[in-house]
């Protein structure tokens, strides 16, 4: 015997059978075949089963008489993910009790006998991935305790304190002893580290984590779901802004004065207003995330490429409050969720959209789910205080079953028919058969050909061929002879005119559709018979070319310019007497503005602005100067005495 994805398989002489699930005992499985995705749901998830003693009934409530609450619901269970204790199933309730069930060990169908680890509900709690002796819890008493478990009871550490409001997650830190996360409804996110000595002071905090300081929905912002993708990344979803958001853990966010900013965000993708998140999930060496929302929809995103649009989305499920939360498997193939309407939803990851298989019946609303780390199994609790265990395996006795998955899909056939079809051979001689042929008639003779402009021209019911436009002949080739196969366009020209005209026909429509049935009445005379000395009734003057327009504003005919100045109709057009007729002479235009006076020719417009600048005025002291030196009598001129030469000198 083998395991075939968690299947244990028996091979025959080259054969491989299952013996689950019942629909696949004695089918043929090729060797190295790669097995189709509604195979491989069916041979994982349509085992599932619930038998009556793994469906358990929860823990024992508190015996407190003033605070006595007779069915404590189930809060959060987790498997334990160290290997060699996968088996250990913890579960912790509203009355702030914490239980351990080995699943491989049959119990009697009795309520757990939990010890109290809070005195209020505990909310999550996480194992350490490297030791199964530590374990985190965190409450409704704003308090997060760390516990030992090595001799089998609860030993308390630690108590960490600081926060303001319930805790509502917790997660170790991958492949670490000693430090974990916590997120609260104070909107803070603490890291804290079991070798510090202080129980209040953590190592980091990320205050106002999903929204502003200054906003006024900060008081009822909340961090609900908290994952690490390695080492020193952290990424945090809120419950009611709609971001996804990373942080560098490496960055010491105690020091910020304003509002964290984060390495990364992701916004809601859609405009529904219930954008919470309840949950987040992630599998080592992946790079997609999921993130259970408010509006009843579970989205993938990649996470590593910061894509903004998820890369799926699952639906199906009723995710009405924050208690329902989702599960993924170790494989990360199969996604897992709770509901409000009392079913378990399995996806495979592969395959966005509905559900592939529901497990149920369920008595209340399923609240929250845990595959486990080593085994294709599954845990799920509802509000009733119960718990079930789903396992893959095969009873017949109907009574013992409390639970089967209920595949939504179509069952696939595994049959592989060969694509090439045999060649039918002869058993006695060998030889391969012929196939018989066919009878064919003088009908199927009929090759329906092309249609040619021979087709077009012909008369059809001795009229002319442009006389229905709507009809095509075809011409058909047969032993006795030829054939016109007739073909009805599927709308007729006539119809298809009037459909675009909007207004009833103009002059000019007339004019054109009379002298195109003229032009056309003779081309077919012409054409029908060669020697007929029936006349064009049509001259150079009427005739209308295709590359001429009638104008109904001069009532002649307007031809198109041509580009070239040489072309021999542009010649024509200059020497022809309709020259005038078709462009009017520039000088009988005139502007409709030519009589209106300028008035800012005439210099009497308001607008008419003189731009010399005036004389400026001299003040009193100028004006006194000016008069002194006019009345001061005038200077005689010098004259100008001619200057004398140097004599140059020598010296003895």
């Amino acid at each position: 015997m083998v395991e075939f994805g968690g299947i244990p398989v028996s091979r025959r002489r080259g054969r491989e059978i299952t013996t689950l699930p019942g629909w696949f005992i004695n089918s043929r499985v090729r060797p190295g075949l790669k097995i189709p995705s509604q195979v491989e749901d069916l041979l994982h998830i349509e085992p599932l089963l619930c038998l009556e003693e793994d469906d358990m009934l929860g823990l024992v409530p508190n015996l407190d008489l003033q605070n006595f609450n007779p069915e404590p619901p189930i809060y959060a269970l987790r498997f334990c993910p160290v290997p060699g204790f996968e088996s250990i199933l913890g579960l912790v309730n509203e009355d702030g009790n914490i239980a351990f069930q080995d699943i491989n060990q049959s119990t009697p169908r009795m309520p757990l006998l939990g010890e109290s680890a809070h005195k209020n509900a505990i909310f999550d709690f996480a194992w350490s991935p490297v030791d199964a002796k530590l374990m985190v819890t965190v409450s409704g008493d704003q308090k997060a305790r760390l516990w030992d478990l090595g001799d089998g009871s609860l030993n308390r550490l630690r108590e960490y304190r600081g926060y303001t409001r319930s805790l509502k997650c917790v997660e170790w830190k991958p492949m670490s002893r000693h430090e974990f996360a916590t997120g609260a409804r104070d909107n803070n996110i603490f890291l804290w580290d079991t070798r510090s000595p202080s129980d209040t002071n953590p190592e980091n905090i990320i205050r106002c984590a999903h929204a502003h300081s200054t906003r006024r929905g900060a008081a009822s912002a909340s961090v609900t779901g908290l994952v690490w993708l390695d080492e020193y990344s952290l990424v945090s979803v809120g419950g009611n802004d709609g971001v996804i958001k990373v942080w560098d853990m490496r960055k010491n966010y105690s020091l910020y004065k304003n509002d964290p900013i984060p390495r990364q965000e992701i916004h809601h993708p859609g405009t529904s207003g219930n954008q919470g998140y309840t949950s987040i999930l992630h599998t080592p060496h992946s790079c997609y995330i999921y993130v259970s929302c408010l509006d009843s929809k579970i989205y993938k995103y990649d996470i590593i490429n910061a894509h903004q649009r998820p890369v799926n989305t699952y639906t199906g499920a009723d995710i009405g409050n924050f208690f329902i939360k989702s599960s993924l498997s170790t494989c990360g193939t199969y996604l897992a969720s709770g509901s409000c309407n009392n079913s378990v939803y399995i996806w495979n990851t592969n395959s966005p959209g509905g559900a592939v298989a529901l497990l149920g019946p369920q008595e209340e609303a399923v609240t929250c789910v845990s595959w486990n780390f080593k085994e294709n199994i599954l845990a799920a609790c509802t509000d009733d205080t119960r718990h079930r265990i789903w396992r893959p395996q095969r009873c017949t006795d109907t009574l013992r079953i409390r639970g089967r998955a209920k595949m939504t899909g179509v069952k696939p056939t595994l049959e592989y028919p060969s694509p090439v079809n045999p060649i039918p051979v002869t058993p006695s001689t060998g030889r391969i058969q012929r196939l018989p042929k066919t009878p064919t008639s003088q009908k199927s003779r009929l090759k329906v050909q092309t249609p040619s402009i021979k087709s077009f021209l012909t008369p059809k019911n001795s009229g002319s061929p442009f006389s229905n436009a709507s009809s095509k002949s075809v011409m058909a080739g047969s032993s006795t002879g030829s054939k016109i196969l007739e073909f009805s366009s599927p709308v007729n020209s006539g119809k298809r005119g009037k459909k675009r005209r909007l207004m009833e026909e103009t002059e000019e429509e007339k004019y054109n559709s009379t002298q195109s049935d003229s032009i056309k009445k003779s081309i077919n005379d012409l054409l029908l018979n060669p020697s007929s000395p029936v006349k064009c009734q049509f001259s150079p003057n009427t005739y209308r070319s295709p590359s001429k327009n009638f104008n109904s504003v001069f009532g002649c005919l307007e031809p198109r310019s041509p580009r070239l100045i040489q072309s021999p109709l542009k010649r024509t057009l200059l020497e022809s007497p309709l020259r005038l007729a078709v462009r009017r002479p520039l000088e009988n235009l005139q502007s409709p503005t030519a009589n209106l006076p300028n008035y800012i020719k005439d210099g009497t417009s308001p607008l008419c602005v003189s731009h010399e600048k005036p004389a400026r005025k001299a003040d009193w002291l100028t004006q006194l100067s000016i008069e002194k030196q006019k009345s001061m009598p005038a200077k005689p001129e010098r004259t100008k005495t001619p200057k004398s030469r140097k004599k140059i000198g020598y010296k003895s």
